[in-house]
């Protein structure tokens, strides 16, 4: 279930922390149906997961993907930047 209309439409910053392990496949999915509801993603690269033993460079091409055409699907940075950012 999402957020009720007013939360979403609300004129104030949220930060919605999600935790997964694996880029490529629950914390991709997550990721992109937040995008879907309108919410602005941010995804810290080096606090997520990959498998990559099937597939060398998965883990490249998930993060790729994610700032496609400007960053259609979000923003990807480190955890280090967001600190920063943050004033941590």
């Amino acid at each position: 279930a999402h957020a009720p209309r007013r939360h979403r439409d609300a004129a104030c910053a949220v930060l919605l922390r999600r935790c997964g392990n694996t880029l490529d496949c629950c914390v991709h999915c997550t990721l992109r149906h937040a995008n879907d509801l309108n919410y602005q993603t941010l995804l810290l690269a080096d606090c997520c997961g990959c498998v990559e033993t099937e597939v060398p460079g998965l883990r490249a091409a998930m993060l790729a993907s994610i700032g496609v055409e400007g960053g259609l699907f979000g923003t990807v940075a480190d955890s280090a930047a967001l600190l920063g950012a943050i004033g941590m």
